[in-house]
Formats: structure tokens, sequence, C-alpha cells
């Protein structure tokens, strides 16, 4: 889940007790920015539970597979994010 609160805002991404992620989010973020943290978050999310499950219980070939290219989207969606965080403090 992500909070945000008016300036100066962070957005905090929450799993469990723990913190994931920091962000300093401007209010005048655009929606993109938003769906892009709102996707990250989801995948971060589903990629710890597959690999709670890879530890305690294993994984198939296809559930690894999906891992795998989660794990991948993770990457282009975080530098999507960072890029469009930075275009829109500049």
């Amino acid at each position: 889940m992500i909070w945000s609160y008016p300036q100066p805002v962070y957005a905090l991404i929450h799993f469990r007790g723990f913190t994931i992620f920091i962000l300093k989010v401007s209010c005048m973020a655009s929606r993109n920015l938003k769906q892009l943290g709102d996707e990250l978050n989801r995948l971060m999310l589903e990629q710890i539970e597959s690999l709670k499950r890879q530890t305690f219980g294993g994984l198939s070939p296809d559930e690894l597979r999906q891992q795998e290219e989660r794990l991948k989207r993770i990457r282009e969606v975080s530098a999507d994010f960072l890029s469009a965080l930075e275009k829109n403090y500049q």
C-alpha cells in the first residue's frame, strides 16, 4: 500500500510492518507517476510472496518462469518510475 501526504510529501510502501521503499513525491506528480508507483508496489509484493513460496515450499518451473518475468518487469518499471520522478523535479 502506498501512503501519501501533503507537502512535503513522502510515499511509503509498507508490507507487514516493514517499510520497503521511501520516495519523495510532488503533490503535482503526474497520474503516470502514480500508476508506475502502484504497479511497482504490486509487483514487489507479488515477488515477495513468490520468494516466500520458493523458500518454504518450492516452485514449479512455470512459477519460476513467472518469477523471472516479474523481476524483469520490476526492473523496467523501476527505471521508468525513476525517470518520471526525475522529470517531475526538473
